[in-house]
């Protein structure tokens, strides 16, 4: 029995010194290497890759407004967006503190940089006085467009942002 105590001792200590100082040895080593993604080249923004329907959702306020069918107060709005070329073509129904409106046409053009930053304007088809204009950032190689209202109609300040989604 004593015997068998120092063969179990000995081989607690073994196994003691392989796991406190020669468990590198035994394991061989893993080094990370980058690995180059040649699908994540670098996306190019055109006109013609951004041509096709989206999908629209905003969400904001309006801060002040002159214009009696503008209220102040929470705005969300979801419609189409369709870019042919340079111009675009929206359809867009608004919740405007609570007041729903029809859908209503607006047209406009825009301008993107090759780092996929832009702006762009828009009219509306209704009255001409409805303006409003926007910078954006397309992201996910031209499936999303995530847009800011920057300016609009004279006497309407707004906080407006929103997505537009490729179908």
């Amino acid at each position: 029995m004593f015997t068998k105590m120092i063969v179990f001792s000995i081989s607690v200590f073994g196994l003691g010194l392989v796991f406190n100082h020669g468990i590198q040895e035994l394991i061989p080593s893993v080094q990370a290497h980058k690995i180059e993604d040649k699908t994540a080249e670098q996306f190019v923004c055109t006109p013609s890759n951004l041509s096709g329907n989206y999908g629209v959702s905003a969400d904001g306020v309006v801060l002040e407004s002159s214009l009696p069918f503008i209220p102040v107060g929470p705005v969300a709005s979801i419609g189409r967006l369709t870019v042919k070329g340079n111009s675009i073509f929206v359809t867009l129904q608004d919740n405007l503190n609570g007041n729903v409106t029809p859908f209503l046409e607006y047209t406009g053009s825009f301008a993107v940089n090759r780092d996929c930053t832009g702006t762009f304007a828009t009219v509306s088809q209704l009255n001409s006085s409805l303006t409003a204009q926007y910078t954006f950032v397309v992201v996910n190689r031209g499936k999303e467009i995530q847009f800011l209202r920057t300016g609009g109609s004279s006497g309407v300040k707004t906080v407006i942002r929103g997505v537009a989604k490729k179908q």
